[in-house]
């Protein structure tokens, strides 16, 4: 993988708000203690404690308005599906420079200094020796883990899927809009998965060899409890007839459902990763 395609790679979006209160939290004690502790960029020995420790509360409150904050915020910037390396380092980048900026209002408000473009390069410099390197390294070995953790899952899953007899009853799912005036009968032989979309639903199946898609205005949870057990729930978007699947792929973002003559690729959400290992063991 070259390092184009390795920065546009896909990237697991964490947006979980008490995974990153825990992390500013954590992040916020560790620079009071290193400041008070080791007092180093040439602190010295004699500087207050109390203020030493706002530096981490600020850290702590940057970490907050980009990871918690600014998803609510612009929920457009922040889909999983389009998240990359590239975005996951520039999203922690932007943290660093929030910290660098804020702790230089914070220094100059206590020391009675006009801020200026030169002391914030300084404090740049600062928590760039002590974040980027930590930070841009997990993210690339998160990276690595995540991949090589669903590349080999994915190739268990195919083995399974490969050795099952997918044998479909001959039976028939009605599918209709919210009103139940426009209907489509699918037979279980054909249909490949539904997709939620704002206020409708997209129906993929195949009809005479061919790919097929009805779009109907309803909800996925309503056709979810239509359709019972015939369909997997694989993503907050997605229901998927799983003996429609003819490969599992993976990378760092999670598992990809692919079909038979079909360029729909459908992800798994990571919350689904062991409940669909569970209903393909059972197919």
């Amino acid at each position: 993988m070259n390092k184009n395609n390795f920065l546009k790679a896909s990237y697991p979006l964490f947006t979980e708000r008490k995974y990153w209160l825990i992390y500013a939290i954590l992040s916020g004690v560790f620079v009071s203690v290193f400041l008070i502790f080791f007092k180093p960029f040439g602190i010295k020995e004699t500087t207050n404690i109390w203020f030493l420790m706002g530096f981490g509360f600020i850290t702590l409150l940057s970490i907050i308005i980009v990871s918690i904050i600014f998803p609510i915020l612009f929920p457009k910037i922040f889909i999983e599906e389009k998240w990359s390396v590239i975005k996951q380092i520039g999203w922690l980048s932007l943290i660093i420079l929030l910290v660098a900026f804020l702790n230089n209002i914070y220094a100059d408000w206590y020391y009675g200094f006009n801020p200026t473009f030169w002391g914030f390069l300084t404090f740049l410099r600062m928590v760039l020796s002590l974040g980027i390197f930590i930070l841009t390294g997990l993210t690339t070995a998160d990276y690595i883990r995540r991949l090589k953790n669903y590349e080999n899952s994915s190739e268990i899953l195919n083995n399974q899927i490969h050795s099952s007899i997918h044998k479909i009853s001959d039976s028939f799912i009605e599918l209709a809009d919210e009103n139940q005036k426009d209907k489509i009968k699918v037979s279980t032989n054909d249909l490949l998965f539904i997709k939620a979309d704002d206020n409708y639903i997209e129906i993929h199946y195949k009809n005479l060899n061919q790919n097929k898609k009805t779009v109907f205005r309803n909800t996925l949870k309503a056709i979810e409890t239509a359709t019972e057990s015939h369909l997997f729930r694989c993503h907050r978007t997605y229901l998927v007839n799983l003996k429609k699947v003819i490969k599992i792929s993976g990378n760092a973002q999670g598992y990809r459902l692919h079909f038979d003559d079909s360029d729909n690729i459908v992800p798994v959400s990571r919350e689904k990763g062991k409940e669909i290992k569970d209903a393909i063991d059972h197919l």
